[in-house]
């Protein structure tokens, strides 16, 4: 596809994904169409450039995460410049209370060696912290 074909992709597919329609899903009522619109956009190549905060603000509130973090990690290897891509993901990652995932996330994105030491020393004492609290149980 063109650039031009897959803006208009876009174009149509976002505000179809924010019609109240979908509100009633809200409660994990099945079939779940955002997920399905998820798995569908998943599949496109190349995909068509999507807002992410659309993607994150559906996949928290439709029970769609599990799609919504592979779309977002196609997302960043698609668009690797786009920071809105990181926030997003990592957002969700907080939410899941996936820490360690997260820092890793904020590893990747860094650039200083200093934050990747700081990171890592994160990484390190969180797990020395879980450990603990695993031989306390």
């Amino acid at each position: 596809m063109t650039a031009d074909e897959q803006q208009q992709i876009a174009s149509l597919i976002e505000p179809f994904l924010t019609r109240e329609e979908f509100l009633k899903q809200m409660q994990g009522k099945r079939p779940n169409a955002i997920k399905v619109m998820f798995e569908a956009i998943s599949a496109c190549d190349p995909l068509p450039k999507l807002a992410p905060e659309i993607i994150q603000f559906l996949g928290k509130n439709y029970i769609a995460w599990h799609t919504a973090l592979p779309l977002l990690e196609s997302y960043l290897h698609a668009y690797p410049g786009n920071e809105r891509y990181y926030v997003s993901m990592s957002i969700i990652l907080k939410h899941l209370a996936e820490t360690d995932y997260v820092l890793g996330l904020q590893r990747y994105v860094s650039r200083s060696p200093v934050t990747h030491a700081a990171l890592s020393l994160a990484q390190f004492l969180s797990l020395i912290h879980i450990c603990r609290c695993r031989r306390a149980i």
